[in-house]
């Protein structure tokens, strides 16, 4: 059994505060100490400075240097002639003077752990190719912090973060992953909560529990959670689950009983990006675990200790068989004040992750990742190779980090079928419109393309909206005329085929001059050039009026025979010799 809190506490309560490693001047008069150190969140520390003078001038603190915002702050407590124990370390962040009748002129000073600098600031960044425990080391270590990060089970991955403070990023992650953070004196711990270690602390009911409040909830257990995705390459949705409850007890009482009150109830989580199942076993297991951390919570207060912290094991007697047993701390509370210390710890963690949100909807980005929503601006920068051979095509996204994030993105068309569709892709710093499915910023589409100010229209638009066009790079065109109804294709070289609806007219013609009108009036070949017609078959003409050839020469040559016949008359003449030649002439 664990030792209790009162174990060398013989003598009074003394505190320690050391201002840029120097200790507090002892003619300063200390009112109160408050320190919280909670998982998921930042330390922080309050202490109260009293002024023993109502005149501002003799309240010298008050102007010192020494507590000045900025100033580093330790924190320590003991009992008697017992040793110091440690329990904050940080900066001043704020500096407040108080006036009222009750307390008299007072000074109180607001100072909070080191990583408070990953707070406030929002920002995007993409990460290649990047377990989530190596991102987690790059942003702690890039703020100018230690860390000791577990590491992640799930293989590397390519994420984007949009818009989100450093430090809610790590919660995120740490979310997904099963983790929870715990900050001390600016180096940030990420662990899977165990709950199977023995206990730090143990207090006793009539003895050295002060306040009790502990709670047996239901009402947000699961016994199960399922993820799923979408495989694109598959065409197929893959999913891991976890259905194991944590094997937690407290007292006569185990998790995996409360999860049953409610029917073992299971979360499903869908996502249409392209995740691995072994991503999506670490997150069912995570939600799995987060409920078993939040069946039982509540709060014990009991005279001060400073060997306990968040991420320990409380054991809690004399409560009865329900309400006895070890209990997971997640966050610990010191006041001391008045010659006494008292500590407070919270049991059990909240079942949500930072990124559940209320309401009827489930949470963008199914969760796991920062949310994106609306449209964003890309710039084209390659259409290939992709070399996962997904068909994308890599986008800058300029709004997005400094240097701008680059993301390989799908691109959506009118029709795409296997070895079939409608191939329309962009041109190398095009500007185009770029879209995020669930609004995850891992899975972008370009839905479209932009023209601008300096990619301009290939006409000018009217107020009619008469014309359509199509252009190319090489200026391949075809052009829809809704007012006229014509629809006209043409090359770069001159080459053009006109469907004239107006004129009634279909028309052919190249960059020779060459052309051919079919029309109400007939077919017309024009060129300035030889006609030749060939076959390697027969060749028919046939017209139901006359049919005319004019020519300085015409020559008619038949290799076998050759037959001029007129149904009524025939003539052959000619304006000078006329002669007619063979083997044998017969006339008549």
């Amino acid at each position: 059994m664990a030792n209790g809190p009162e174990l060398n506490t013989d003598g009074p309560v003394g505190v320690t505060v050391k201002l840029d490693g120097k200790a507090m001047a002892d003619d300063i008069q200390l009112q109160s100490v408050r320190v919280l150190h909670e998982l998921n969140r930042i330390p922080e520390a309050r202490f109260t400075v009293l002024s023993d003078s109502l005149q501002i001038e003799d309240f010298t603190a008050l102007d010192s240097a020494d507590f000045a915002v900025g100033t580093e702050v330790e924190i320590s407590a003991f009992y008697g002639d017992y040793a110091e124990k440690s329990l904050f370390k940080g900066i001043i962040l704020t500096n407040r003077a108080r006036l009222d009748g009750r307390s008299g002129l007072r000074m109180e000073l607001i100072c909070r752990d080191k990583a408070m600098r990953l707070t406030e600031v929002r920002s995007s960044a993409p990460y290649d190719a990047m377990k989530d425990s190596e991102v987690m080391e790059r942003i702690i270590k890039d703020a100018g912090l230690t860390s000791e990060i577990t590491d992640t089970k799930a293989a590397a991955a390519t994420q984007l973060r949009v818009g989100a403070t450093d430090w809610d990023f790590l919660r995120l992650l740490a979310d997904r992953n099963g983790f929870a953070l715990f900050v001390e004196g600016g180096k940030i711990k990420a662990v899977a909560p165990d709950t199977s270690g023995a206990a730090v602390l143990s207090v006793t009911y009539g003895i050295n529990i002060i306040d009790l409040d502990i709670s047996l909830d239901t009402h947000r257990m699961i016994g199960a959670a399922k993820f799923s995705a979408w495989t694109e390459k598959d065409q197929a949705v893959v999913t891991d689950e976890s259905n194991t409850v944590p094997a937690q007890s407290f007292g006569n009482t185990s998790v995996s009983t409360l999860a049953k009150v409610l029917g073992d109830r299971e979360v499903q989580t869908g996502t249409a990006i392209e995740l691995a199942s072994d991503r999506l076993g670490v997150m069912a297991k995570a939600r799995t675990a987060r409920a078993g951390l939040a069946a039982v919570r509540g709060t014990v207060k009991f005279q001060g200790n400073g060997e306990i912290r968040p991420l320990d094991m409380l054991q809690v007697v004399g409560t009865g068989d329900r309400f006895s047993g070890d209990g997971f701390v997640s966050s610990v509370e010191h006041e001391i004040g008045g010659g006494a210390w008292t500590t407070q710890v919270r049991l059990g963690l909240p079942p949500d992750w930072t990124s559940d949100a209320q309401g009827l909807g489930a949470p963008a980005a199914a969760g796991i990742a920062t949310p994106i929503h609306g449209l964003q601006i890309g710039k084209v920068v390659a259409l290939a190779p992709d070399e996962e051979g997904m068909q994308r095509i890599q986008v800058k996204l300029p709004m997005i980090g400094d240097p701008a994030a680059e993301v390989w993105a799908r691109f959506a068309q009118p029709y795409a079928s296997k070895e079939m569709g409608i191939q329309f892709l962009p041109e190398v710093d095009d500007e185009v419109l770029v879209s995020f499915l669930n609004a995850d910023p891992s899975a972008p589409i370009v839905i479209g393309s932009l023209h601008n100010d300096k990619a301009k229209r290939p006409i000018e638009a009217t107020t009619t909206n008469d014309l359509k066009t199509i252009v190319t790079r090489e200026k391949l065109k075809m052009t829809f005329d809704d007012a006229k109804k014509i629809i006209t294709v043409e090359t770069p070289g001159g080459h053009v085929l006109t469907l004239d609806d107006e004129a009634s007219s279909f028309s052919l013609k190249d960059m020779n001059g060459n052309s051919i009108v079919m029309d109400s009036g007939g077919i017309s070949l024009t060129t300035d050039k030889d006609i030749t017609l060939k076959a390697t078959g027969n060749v028919a003409t046939e017209a139901t009026m006359d049919a005319t050839v004019t020519a300085n020469n015409v020559t008619c040559e038949a290799q076998i025979g050759f037959t001029g016949k007129g149904g009524a008359t025939a003539e052959v003449s000619a304006g000078g010799q006329t002669k007619v030649e063979g083997g044998i002439v017969m006339i008549n």
